[in-house]
């Protein structure tokens, strides 16, 4: 009640006191997890490629290129349009979009596309 009383100048004594939001904040000793590392690849990723399929891109279908993401080592450049599957994902690549798959396993995208 005095809380109250100093945040919005009253305080109803006669009410119980209701708490309707918690913040709270944990901290715990943690061990650092070591992600596995890939080995080099090459610029090419035609290893990797499963398949090619049509994909709707910018209003129309276009011959795609679907690459498996467990293939993929790092280093591995690929231009958009283009999709990676993935067991838990997929990622689209959109054209004018690069995607290069580096060392831990994920991927960037660079470039000034528009999707």
């Amino acid at each position: 009640h005095e809380k109250h009383e100093q945040l919005h100048l009253f305080a109803m004594l006669q009410q119980d006191v209701e708490f309707l939001t918690f913040h709270l904040r944990l901290s715990s000793p943690q061990t650092r997890v070591k992600l596995p590392a890939t080995g080099p690849g090459r610029d090419d990723p035609a290893a990797a490629l499963k398949l090619r399929r049509p994909c709707w891109f910018k209003g129309k279908w276009v011959d795609t290129p679907v690459y498996e993401g467990k293939k993929l080592c790092a280093g591995n450049r690929i231009a958009g349009p283009a999709i990676i599957e993935e067991p838990n994902t997929t990622v689209v690549i959109p054209e004018g979009f690069r995607c290069t798959a580096n060392e831990r396993g994920y991927y960037v995208l660079t470039g000034h596309g528009s999707y």
